[in-house]
């Protein structure tokens, strides 16, 4: 009994450490997104033309995961946008959850942000380095994202995060309006309950999204 109890806990940490091989591997969300079963997205949270949405994404009887996606539209030129999404100054002007940004390597429509978030003192601190590449898509741009953790060493008494995908998606739309999606995956380890984190974070990303349009609106 003893030695069939260890061949199962074998197999299940060997499947476990193959699916987070697996994943390491993605660099792309809609690569990643393209392999999964999926459920219909669920409307999570609407506040002033801000429109939350969740569905799940399961790979495997032992993997699922949440997909996040916002929508919602801005005035201003792509030009503006793109500075928007990529300088570190307009970025911890606009987004809520960030405390400090810098690029570690910038090669144009391709670079490397190291960001600190904002985190209640009480709770770990959390970081991300993450990649980001910008291709020109129709009228409009993508910006995909993901996660690179050991690109810098670790933070002291931060825990960094170790999977993490995402995608802006900038389509021009009627009267001088952007049309915007930002949709993301990320696995951490957090032992908050779900029913107390997401409307936190819910929240935290409209505040975002919101100050988002108004730096576009005064740029």
């Amino acid at each position: 009994m003893k030695n069939l109890f260890m061949i199962i806990l074998c197999i299940c940490f060997t499947t476990v450490n193959a699916q987070k091989r697996e994943l390491d591997s993605f660099t792309d969300l809609e690569q990643f997104t393209e392999l999964a079963s999926k459920s219909e997205w669920k409307i999570a949270k609407k506040r002033k033309g801000i429109v939350l949405k969740y569905r799940k994404l399961k790979f495997s009887d032992t993997l699922e995961v949440r997909e996040m996606k916002a929508e919602f539209s801005v005035f201003g030129s792509l030009n503006k946008m793109y500075e928007v999404l990529k300088s570190p100054k307009k970025i911890e002007q606009w987004n809520e959850n960030v405390k400090d940004m810098k690029i570690l390597q910038d090669m144009d429509s391709t670079w490397i942000s190291h960001y600190m978030y904002k985190i209640p003192h009480l709770f770990t601190q959390q970081d991300l380095v993450i990649e980001h590449v910008a291709k020109k898509k129709g009228n409009g741009f993508v910006i995909t994202a993901f996660a690179k953790p050991k690109y810098i060493p670790d933070v002291k008494d931060f825990r960094r995060e170790k999977f993490y995908l995402s995608e802006w998606r900038v389509m021009p739309a009627m009267s001088g309006q952007l049309s915007v999606e930002f949709s993301v995956v990320s696995i951490s380890d957090s032992k908050i309950p779900r029913f107390i984190k997401d409307p936190i974070i819910q929240n935290k990303l409209i505040d975002s999204f919101l100050n988002l349009q108004k730096l576009m609106k005064s740029e």
